[in-house]
């Protein structure tokens, strides 16, 4: 018969394995830039407000308006990442209070009021086609780690 202590060992050596595979596996599968090209449809930027400020137009659009990465502004950028996701650069891969407090919201007004995705999750979310669902969220969250 095998002791307590051989059984809880056996768990926290599995427990520990079974984090390490979930940790280096995205690794395996890395993300290709044509898996998220956007080919059917524009991307129109706009401010706070709904005024727009600019619009990438998809590849097959008689004149689109590809920037390489090198030409925009590092302003422009930073910009981006703080009005999508403030908190990008401490949190990592996924926002585990924007998510707490999106599915407490959601609870308390009884339909989805607010989204706790972060740009990495988007990303996962243009990357496998994961519907707007509980089991599509926990998809994105495992391809955004």
């Amino acid at each position: 018969m095998v002791s307590m202590r051989r059984r809880i060992f056996l768990a926290c050596v599995a427990l520990l394995a079974c984090c390490a595979l979930v940790r280096l596996v995205p690794y395996a599968l890395p993300i290709h830039p044509a898996d998220i090209a956007q080919d059917s449809q524009a991307i129109e930027f706009t401010d706070r407000n709904g005024l727009p400020l600019g619009t990438l137009l998809a590849r097959d659009q008689e004149h689109p308006a590809a920037v390489p990465l090198e030409r925009v502004s590092p302003l422009f950028l930073h910009a981006i990442v703080a009005a999508e996701d403030a908190r990008f650069f401490q949190d990592g891969p996924v926002d585990y209070r924007a998510l707490a407090r999106s599915v407490a919201q959601a609870l308390r007004a009884r339909r989805v009021v607010s989204g706790g995705s972060t740009i990495t999750m988007q990303l996962a979310r243009m990357v496998s086609g994961a519907p707007s669902t509980p089991l599509g969220k926990a998809q994105q969250i495992w391809v955004a780690w």
